[in-house]
């Protein structure tokens, strides 16, 4: 197995990735979207894990940073979900074109409903880590209605620790675009689009989102489909235990459904 910094582009702007490699020719390769405000190690180095984890397992993998986080170019305060969608196709083609055919896509939280947006007939199976319903309603619970009403009035806010649960190292400038965009999106129709077989996880404590969130999407997806509930799991699945349990759960439906 190897490891190799990789970078493509969107709309002039570098993508920076981590291309995880099996000795294995002609692989099935799996794409991994982090989510809001995240980056392509995911909280407690959770992506890494779980890259190492599949590539062992003969699955090559792609984790990447959204345009405005980690090592990619861009600013956050641009970051919109439709944006995210757009950096997503740039991935999936840049793994075509290394001669993969036999893709999956994994997201957690937001980077979920990405890879749910952003599904084409290339995508075999989606895994979904704590999906996020992206609303107005789930975004007022999460930032706290005095920051959403600043983004709208001022433009933009910083994002930091607040006492809804929303998690992030440092601040993060929220722009109004991407409450714009929020307003616009609605991942129940698009699941309902998605013609592969879907996998949904979900903690059962999860302090950031609606656990409810999940099952409502997992409802209106399409055969074949499955969800699995992590009972005393929170929102990025931090102990231990539960997050082996994640990533044995979906390495099996990757080797399922992708080989």
């Amino acid at each position: 197995m190897k490891e190799e910094r990789v970078c493509f582009e969107n709309k002039g702007q570098k993508i920076v990735g981590i291309l995880h490699k099996p000795d294995s020719i002609n692989s099935p390769a799996i794409i991994m979207c982090h989510g809001f405000s995240g980056n392509k190690n995911e909280e407690h180095d959770m992506f890494v894990h779980a890259a190492k984890k599949f590539c062992e397992s003969d699955f090559t993998v792609l984790r990447f940073d959204f345009r405005g986080l980690g090592e990619s170019e861009g600013d956050f305060v641009d970051m919109t979900i439709s944006e995210e969608v757009s950096d997503l196709k740039k991935a999936i083609d840049f793994i075509s074109e290394q001669g993969y055919n036999n893709i999956g896509v994994l997201g957690l939280s937001l980077g979920a409903s990405v890879s749910v947006l952003g599904w084409n007939k290339k995508i075999k199976t989606l895994v979904l880590w704590s999906p996020a319903n992206p609303n107005e309603k789930t975004f007022i619970k999460a930032f706290g209605k005095e920051t959403f009403k600043e983004i709208e009035e001022k433009g933009f806010s910083d994002l930091k620790f607040n006492k809804n649960g929303w998690r992030t190292q440092t601040s993060f400038k929220v722009g109004r675009k991407f409450l714009e965009d929020v307003k616009k999106t609605n991942i129940i129709n698009s699941i309902k689009s998605v013609k592969c077989s879907i996998l949904v996880i979900q903690g059962t404590e999860d302090e950031v989102l609606d656990p409810k969130d999940s099952e409502e999407i997992y409802i209106k997806a399409n055969k074949p489909k499955e969800i699995k509930l992590i009972e005393n799991a929170n929102h990025t699945f931090d102990n231990p235990e539960h997050e082996n349990k994640v990533i044995q759960l979906s390495l099996n439906w990757f080797k399922k459904w992708l080989t």
